[in-house]
Parts: structure tokens; sequence; C-alpha cells
């Protein structure tokens, strides 16, 4: 049975709901990831689209809670330059309007990758729409923002004192074990990457991105230079070399990592 039909909220969102969940001081930015494939349309647009989810089958708009998380292709294959990931990131975004919230990417779970544990509780049951879930689900599960990226989850004995969880709770319980999971290779580090899902498009001239991760050689085109000049953007290169996605992705993340820290975030 679905959760999240009519006004009832899912049984995560209700757990974030019905407990005393401590704040938290810091954050994290937001990170837009796409195909560097994409940039030779966005440096004509005004900013970026939602395009169609096959997913929810809506028009939708993603990013992930300080984690330059995003997946397509074999992890082992050798990618051509415009194969290989561009993120965009927003240190803030006022008024962004939230549309869903997952505690992990929906399309692992929609494309069967993640552990039984999680798979055999629908998708719907981890969803809310609370502007406040992103702040609340790192301080409810792990504590801390640097806990978060580090992917270092609370353990379930103290998860289970500190909110009292029943064996009803199944959907924290689960999320709590899918973040500790110590075996990636069948899924990867969305797991513990917090979602958000927007049906609005993001205007450049009012919410520029702060920083823009892509390949060394895109610099080279001078319609993005001016492009990244227009938006007032920091350019963060990776270099080219014979490496597999996986690889790839680990650079990635080290140089997000750098930013944050140069930001003052806390990582």
């Amino acid at each position: 049975m679905a959760s999240s039909s009519g006004n009832r909220p899912s049984p995560f969102d209700d757990f974030l709901s019905r407990n005393t969940i401590s704040s938290i001081s810091g954050g994290l930015p937001l990170v837009h990831s796409t195909k560097s494939l994409n940039l030779r349309e966005l440096v004509k647009a005004s900013g970026l689209e939602p395009t169609e989810c096959d997913v929810f089958n809506e028009q939708l708009l993603y990013f992930f809670l300080g984690r330059p998380a995003y997946r397509w292709g074999r992890p082992e294959s050798q990618p051509h330059h415009w194969e290989l990931p561009t993120c965009f990131i927003f240190d803030q975004l006022p008024g962004f309007p939230i549309e869903r919230v997952y505690p992990f990417d929906s399309g692992g779970h929609a494309n069967g990758l993640y552990p039984s544990y999680v798979q055999n509780i629908p998708r719907e049951n981890f969803e809310t729409r609370n502007p406040d879930a992103p702040n609340r689900i790192v301080s409810a599960l792990f504590g801390s923002f640097q806990r978060y990226v580090a992917g270092q989850p609370k353990s379930e004995e103290d998860l289970i004192k500190e909110f009292d969880l029943s064996v009803f709770d199944a959907e924290m319980l689960a999320v709590r074990a899918l973040a500790g999971d110590g075996t990636p290779e069948a899924f990867d580090d969305r797991r513990f990457s917090i979602e958000i899902q927007t049906r609005d498009p993001i205007d450049f001239s009012i919410n520029p991105p702060s920083a823009i991760i892509l390949p060394v050689n895109y610099l080279d085109n001078a319609d993005l230079r001016d492009a990244i000049l227009r938006w007032n953007s920091e350019p963060i290169t990776y270099d080219l070399y014979s490496l597999n996605l996986s690889h790839y992705h680990g650079i990635i993340f080290y140089k997000f990592m750098d930013y944050c820290k140069s930001r003052g975030f806390s990582v």
C-alpha cells in the first residue's frame, strides 16, 4: 500500500515529524550533476530546466545535499570527455521550492540497486515533502554534517535509544543500515546522499551556481568561459587521464571537498 496517498505522511516523514530532533550547526551546498555533453546547451540557456523523469513520470530537476553524486554508464568504462560529469554547486538557493526529498537516490530504488532490506519497502514510504527534512535527516541519522559527508551514521543501538524506535520503524532502520553498508559494489555513494527534487527551473540570473566542477578541456571553449564569467561562478577543473569512471568520481569528490573547506562548510 502506498503511504503517500492523500494527505497521509509516509512512515519516514512520520518519524521526522513526531520526534524531537536536535538542530545542528553548519550546512552544505546543493549539487546538480549532469553529463558534460549538456554544457553545449547550457551555455545558451538561462539556467537549469527540469527534464522528464522516468521514475515519477513528470518534469523534475534533481539535487543532492553535499555530495556530487551521479552515476551513469558502467563504472569500469573509460569515458570520453563528453561522458564525464559536470557538477553545478549552489552554496545557497533561497526560496528553493522542494517537491520531494528522499534519504537516498530514488532512481537507485526504482532500478532495484539496493539491498533487499530497502527494496522490499515501497519507495513512497521514504518520501517526505518537508523543506526542513534534509537537515533533520542528517541530524537524526548522522548527528553532524561532517559524519554525513563521511558516510558515518549512528549505530543502530544509539539510534534506537535516542528515538525509542519500535519494530514498526523499518524505514528509519533500513536507511541507517543502507548508509552504513560497507559493500558499495552493488550500489554507490548515492546510498547515503539526500536527494532533493524540484519542479521549478533554476534561473542563473537570479540563482547562479557558486562553482562548477568540469573537465579541464571545456575551458578551451570561449563561449563556455564567457558563460561562467557571466554567471560569476568559480570554475574547478579536473584533468583527463586514461581512467575508468569510478576513478573520476573519486577525483570529483575530492575537488568538491576542497571547495567546501575553502568556503567554510562543515566537512
